[in-house]
């Protein structure tokens, strides 16, 4: 009984250091680490509907190029209309170079962007 008690310490000892090593010795972040590698890949969303928020710059934007390079079908808002022509034309570009032919219905939004009478508080 002794040896099985000694081996189940070590065994838990063991597991506890791998944990410690991996959560704090590792040179990256745990949850981004465990999410690339049990996560869906960017290929799962070929042919899949994906609305990106932010999309005219930064994070929305690289997300809508890595998104339209693997054929995904695109859903893109942004306060900054200009910008946004510019992704969502990048975008048709990385499309149409992935497929033979690409047909999409392109909405513009309001034309301004001010708040009605009574939205400026947000109480």
């Amino acid at each position: 009984m002794a040896l099985f008690e000694l081996l189940s310490t070590f065994f838990w000892l063991a597991l506890v250091l791998f944990f410690v090593w991996y959560l704090f010795l590792t040179d990256c972040d745990t949850i981004l680490a465990i999410a690339e590698k049990f996560g869906r890949p960017v290929s799962g969303f070929a042919g899949k509907v994906v609305w990106v928020t932010g999309a005219s710059t930064g994070l929305g934007e690289a997300m809508a190029y890595e998104l339209a390079s693997v054929g995904a079908k695109l859903i893109l808002t942004a306060r900054n209309k200009d910008l946004l022509q510019k992704v969502k034309e990048e975008c048709i570009v990385l499309l149409t170079s992935r497929f033979e032919a690409t047909r999409g219905l392109f909405l513009d939004g309001p034309s301004n962007f001010e708040p009605r009478s009574g939205d400026e508080d947000d109480t």
